[in-house]
């Protein structure tokens, strides 16, 4: 399961998207979308005051998708292997506290303010996935 608002929404952007799966298994994937590499391979989140590190997943691991489309640069980092050090949970349990996000990157860094839609968005899957979880020990 992918919320909606990561659909056509979330293709030109740089955000962060939750994926669950069916048995409630949760990951997050950090999407860069420029018009310039950075070749990010991890994450740092800043919730409220609460800072945090993604694992860092290096470009040759098959979690971290690179690809180059016209004068477009994508770049994909699933953290379902090693998990996301709590980011998913901090996100959802403070949706009314701004999220900055930082793509830390060999050649450069960006940062981003997540909306208000992207931050429900990350709250609903979470919420999916615990209930999940509770159907399917």
């Amino acid at each position: 399961y992918t919320h909606k608002n990561f659909g056509k929404k979330a293709a030109r952007r740089k955000t962060l998207k939750a994926h669950v799966r069916e048995d409630g298994f949760i990951y997050l994937e950090s999407q860069f979308y420029g018009n310039d590499w950075i070749f990010h391979n991890h994450i740092k989140v800043k919730v409220g005051s609460l800072y945090l590190s993604s694992p860092k997943i290096e470009s040759y691991n098959k979690n971290n998708k690179q690809q180059y489309a016209g004068d477009t640069f994508w770049e994909n980092v699933y953290y379902r292997e090693t998990g996301d050090n709590g980011i998913i949970q901090a996100i959802a349990d403070s949706t009314s506290k701004p999220v900055k996000v930082r793509f830390e990157g060999r050649k450069f860094n960006r940062d981003i303010v997540l909306t208000a839609e992207e931050k429900q968005s990350i709250k609903d899957s979470y919420e999916l996935s615990v209930v999940l979880k509770k159907i399917n020990p």
